[in-house]
Parts: structure tokens; sequence; C-alpha cells
């Protein structure tokens, strides 16, 4: 509605008032301005009679679809854990081994090494090697440590396991080396398991600081725990299933609504 005085009636539609305009490209221009013309039967000012269109309907399968898709792109990529565990029990040290390694990315073909059941804490290596010693793959760390475990575990110097048993294994923190057994898949890997026993002795006495660290590469950490139960952890799924429920969820809403929309049309 023109109350000022601003706009003109016009065969083709309202104008700005002026002397001059011409009918160019349906609509109407002018020295300042291009200005549509308006739809017959409809006045500046009035409300339309047209009706919105409603929103596309989800239907059930639409929505079990995105759901779908959805809890797969939420699900949690798979991390590699190796926890390396010290405990005292009966007057002696038990170190265990258990987890794997899955990061392939992570890590770059070194060598074939051999490797020994022992730890020598000054230098920041701890390796296992079942009954005897053991020959594996060494891979050297292709990836930056982002734990915090990056060099020794205390003074001691190296100490021979009494006894020892499981996979060979080995990590060596300061020249970020692990030595794998011959064959060991990163993509699809089994499980590790190994014990070693140092008889007669105490953590201290192998001149360790009892410490729990990390070393972090990519996707997998090697970590490094005392005292009963190992203190291993699962890494965090993150948010994840969290996300797939709430898209599945607003999948579904939207599948109601659209069934009301068409219910009431």
């Amino acid at each position: 509605r023109d109350r000022g005085g601003l706009l003109q009636k016009t065969p083709q539609g309202l104008a700005p008032a002026t002397t001059s305009y011409r009918k160019w490209g349906g609509g109407i221009w002018h020295s300042d301005c291009f200005l549509p013309a308006a739809p017959p039967g409809l006045r500046l000012g009035e409300r339309s009679n047209l009706k919105s269109k409603p929103p596309p309907a989800m239907n059930l399968r639409s929505s079990l679809r995105a759901l779908a898709f959805a809890s797969v792109c939420a699900l949690p990529l798979s991390a590699g854990l190796v926890t390396i565990n010290f405990t005292e029990t009966g007057g002696n040290v038990v170190v265990t081994l258990s987890g794997s390694l899955t990061d392939a990315t992570a890590w770059t073909f070194a060598q074939t090494g051999t490797a020994f059941s022992q730890v020598s804490p000054s230098n920041g290596l701890v390796s296992f090697s079942g009954p005897s010693a053991a020959t594996g793959v060494e891979y050297s760390a292709s990836k930056p440590n982002t734990g915090t475990w990056t060099g020794g575990l205390g003074s001691g110097s190296q100490a021979l396991a009494t006894s020892s048993s499981g996979n060979i294994f080995g990590f060596y923190a300061p020249g970020t080396l692990v030595i794998v057994p011959t064959g060991y898949s990163f993509s699809s890997p089994t499980s590790l398991s190994s014990t070693m026993t140092f008889t007669g002795t105490t953590i201290a006495g192998l001149g360790i600081t009892p410490t729990a660290t990390s070393a972090i590469y990519g996707g997998d950490t090697i970590q490094l725990t005392f005292g009963g139960g190992g203190g291993s952890s699962v890494p965090d799924a993150g948010p994840g299933p969290a996300l797939a429920l709430l898209l599945g969820g607003l999948g579904l809403r939207q599948w109601h609504s659209s069934r009301r929309s068409r219910a009431t049309a």
C-alpha cells in the first residue's frame, strides 16, 4: 500500500512515482531501479491467497535408511592399545603384556630383529620373547609420539627375566621402535599376550620409577601401568553412538510430522 506517494499505478503494476517509465522485461524500468510488476489481482499490502506447499513427505523406508547411514558414519574408528603392566607378587615382579596395534599408517618396516625377555629402565626398553630369544620384525614410528612415554623408566640397568612365555613384543621408547611377531598385520591384527617374571626382586630393585605413562602414535597407544589389574583401559568411543541416536531420532520425528501433515491435508 502506497501511503507516501512514492509509488504510482501503471498498466503493468506499481512503479516509483516519476514522470517517465516504460515496460521492460516484464517489469518497470526506472532510472534508479528495476521493479517487477505486481501479479494480476494482487496489490501491495494485501495478503496472498496462495497456499504454501507442504514439505516433502519422508516415508518410513527413507527414515530407516537415514538412521542406518547415520549409525554407520558415527561408528568409532578402531584404536590399537597395548598395555605393559608391572606387578609385585610373592616376592617377585611379574610383567604382563596384552592388546594389539592396529594403525598401519603409524608404522614403517625397519628390519628383522631378535628380542629377549628383559627390561632396561635407563634405556627405556621393555621386551618379551617367549621361553627363549625370538626373531621378529621391527617397525619404526612414522607418526610423532604425542604421549608422555618418550624416555627411560628409571636408573636401572639391563635385567633379564627369570622366566617368560607368550608372543614376542618389544618397545624402545627413545628410538620409537617396536618389534612384533613375524607376519603380524596391523590392519587385521591378532591380540598379543605375554608374561615374564623377575624372581626375588621388586620394582624399585629393578631401578624402575613406577609412574604410569603412555606413548601414542596415531591411533596406537602403548601404555605402561603398575599394580594389580593392569590398569588397562578401552579407548573412548567418542560421541559417535550418541550422534547416531540423535540423527535417528530427528529422522523419525520428521517422518511422524510428515504423516500428520498428510492426514490433515
